[in-house]
């Protein structure tokens, strides 16, 4: 049931995607899928703890302790870059719903991971920055 929600939230959007078409979709009834998730919401953030995190987890978990910055953002790119191949709903269900300012699946991602995710990164690219600047304007190669 999950495989088919996100599988038709990333096609059709969150909003647009009723429960009865989910569960056509997964050739269950409406009556199971309220079974396994009482609502709506219990479905997304089913989607979102089982489903969206662990490809944000694959994308980012490598780059802890970063000693270079650019090679670290280099490195989450490749990552992107390959979970977006090997899973061909994901773009599309991020940038409808994680991305875009209405999706509905935003307000989930930024509280359960996206902000951490993101305060992870600051730091080192903080510090590069913050080195690169105490570098005298006059031996900068840029």
């Amino acid at each position: 049931m999950l495989d088919a929600a996100t599988e038709l939230f990333a096609r059709h959007g969150v909003a647009a995607t009723p429960i009865r078409a989910i569960a056509d979709y997964a050739g269950v009834t409406p009556a199971l899928v309220h079974y396994y998730f009482r609502d709506r919401d219990q479905l997304l953030d089913a989607i979102v703890e089982e489903r969206l995190q662990q490809l944000v987890d694959a994308i980012f978990a490598p780059a802890a302790a970063p000693e270079d910055p650019v090679a670290m953002l280099v490195g989450i790119a490749a990552r992107l870059i390959r979970v977006a191949a090997a899973t061909p709903w994901f773009p599309g269900l991020w940038i409808r719903e994680v991305a875009g300012a209405d999706g509905l699946l935003r307000e989930r991602v930024l509280n359960r991971f996206a902000l951490q995710r993101a305060g992870a990164l600051s730091a080192p690219l903080a510090a590069a920055i913050a080195a690169a600047s105490s570098i005298p304007a006059w031996s900068r190669p840029w």
